[in-house]
């Protein structure tokens, strides 16, 4: 999975499903989610904010693209998932972020 964007763009959102390891949707019940998201090749989180559950049931989350969140580049993203006692990593999927 990857996601693209141009520079300068947001206010929309990327609605994500989260899948257990046999492809069935994670019931997101008593979790919170944020998106980690680095520079492609730097090990400091560039920012990790929530994202909105929006069906628990199925898995399914949003993340509001927000006015400076991204300049042009290449970024490693990932879903962190939380529970009391429980943290979770998704797989890493790339960000492009492409000139206007």
């Amino acid at each position: 999975m990857s996601l693209e964007a141009k520079e300068g763009e947001y206010g929309f959102y990327w609605v994500f499903t989260i899948l257990n390891a046999d492809g069935t949707p994670k019931d997101l019940t008593g979790y919170t989610v944020q998106l980690r998201v680095q520079r492609e090749g730097e090990n400091t989180d560039h920012f990790k904010k929530a994202c909105e559950v929006i069906d628990e049931v199925n898995g399914k989350c949003r993340y509001l693209v927000e006015d400076g969140d991204f300049t042009e580049g290449v970024y490693d993203a990932e879903l962190v998932l939380t529970a009391t006692g429980v943290v979770e990593r998704t797989k890493s999927f790339k960000i492009y972020i492409r000139k206007l």
